[in-house]
């Protein structure tokens, strides 16, 4: 027991490291856009370059995977994103920066496919869930810590970078210099959209609503609370409560989506952000509100893929769980990779509000159709399968413990 646990500590240590500096990453790319006076639209455009990395990833970063290793793996993708990191810092081009996100987004998704199969692997049908709840809880901590690096006075730009490739190149340490072998990867199937879709269409419809609203989240609140004349300082808190309530409201929401309909839990969840994008508009609140609305925000919505992806594997049969999950995980980076180009428009158009509408309407639209589906559809008797709580910042496969025999 001792030596399993001794296992997991360094590819979750890794993970911690580099998440504690690409949680910075990305705020501290949309704020620097913003000191530079781009276009919003610009902005949404190299956010979308960072989404479209980690769908590509999801499937062609399993064959450099499958190829060198684990370790190997790892350490080329952490060297890639310190560089390119480093590169941003020295070179300011939004044309240049586009490709560097994408090659960022890119690692950093076939980073969490290394771990997140090392984990899988490394884990029993016993013990599984409480893995992936330690990665999930330290995956989202290391996240959240990373968005204090926004309130560090830097005298340049460029220090930011260097402290953002500082955490890729330690990140390395503990997964070389572990004296546990890396799993051989396996690897999975992918599922159709339309079959999945024909088995479960709330669910992939929900992931794609999930990965519409996360994506401006991550990228365009810190444009927006600037625009609103907010100091960084206060970025980085109101980004930080998010997280925070991302992360601690999972496991007592997923249990109750397991004694009851998982759709109506989806409705409370999809309600209540409309609720909190309705106050969201006004820009009437000091910093201590407006952490509060953004810890309503993560916990209603970072929920919304977890709740999905456990009520889609509700619906297929027992071989095919793997591969529905790997559907639902590009689903969501399709809706992740496109949620910023339509409200940094948006925002162009109406001033920072524009965020603000985008996402209401598109929350209106997931609490609708859900309700629409507990009220006029009745939900068949299935086999629930337990919640497992998921971490929706990269598309990449990893099948739900519980299930996965």
């Amino acid at each position: 027991m001792k030596n399993s646990r001794l296992a997991l500590f360094a590819p979750i240590a890794s993970i911690m490291i580099l998440v504690l500096g690409s949680g910075f990453y990305t705020t501290f790319t949309s704020v620097h856009l913003q000191t530079q006076d781009i276009a919003n639209w610009l902005v949404g455009c190299v956010s979308s370059a960072y989404f479209s990395g980690l769908v590509i990833s999801a499937f062609r970063s399993q064959h450099f995977i499958f190829r060198v290793g684990h370790i190997r793996a790892f350490s080329a993708f952490a060297a890639l994103i310190a560089v390119t990191t480093l590169v941003q810092g020295l070179f300011f081009s939004p044309t240049l920066w586009i490709v560097i996100r994408f090659i960022s987004g890119y690692c950093l998704a076939g980073i969490c496919v290394v771990i997140e199969s090392w984990l899988m692997a490394a884990s029993t049908q016993e013990n599984r869930g409480t893995v992936l709840s330690v990665y999930m809880v330290a995956y989202y901590l290391a996240q959240a810590t990373g968005q204090l690096f926004i309130k560090i006075p830097f005298a340049y730009e460029l220090m930011g970078y260097c402290m953002i490739a500082i955490c890729a190149a330690l990140s390395v340490l503990p997964v070389t210099m572990t004296r546990f072998s890396a799993p051989s990867p396996e690897n999975p199937s992918i599922l159709s959209f339309r079959y999945l879709f024909k088995k479960a269409p709330l669910g992939v419809i929900s992931c794609i609503i999930s990965g519409l609203i996360l994506g401006p989240l991550y990228t365009l609140v810190p444009v927006y609370l600037q625009e609103n004349a907010k100091p960084d300082d206060e970025v980085g808190w109101v980004m930080l409560a998010m997280i925070l309530g991302g992360t601690l409201l999972q496991y007592p929401i997923g249990k109750m989506s397991d004694k009851i309909d998982r759709r109506k839990v989806m409705v409370g969840m999809s309600f209540f952000c409309v609720i909190a994008f309705i106050l969201f508009i006004p820009d009437i609140y000091n910093i201590p509100w407006l952490m509060v609305l953004g810890f309503v925000i993560g916990a209603s919505s970072f929920i919304i893929y977890p709740l999905a992806t456990s009520y889609t594997i509700d619906h297929v049969s027992h071989n095919e769980m793997v591969s529905a999950i790997s559907t639902l995980l590009l689903a969501y980076g399709i809706g992740s990779t496109l949620g910023p180009l339509l409200p940094s428009m948006m925002m162009d158009w109406m001033g920072p509000n524009g965020l603000c509408f985008y996402l209401l309407a598109v929350s209106v639209g997931l609490f609708l159709y859900t309700l629409i589906a507990v009220i006029y559809k009745p939900e068949k008797t299935h086999e629930k399968s337990h919640f497992v709580s998921l971490p929706r910042t990269t598309p990449n496969a990893m099948p739900n413990p519980q299930q996965v025999e």
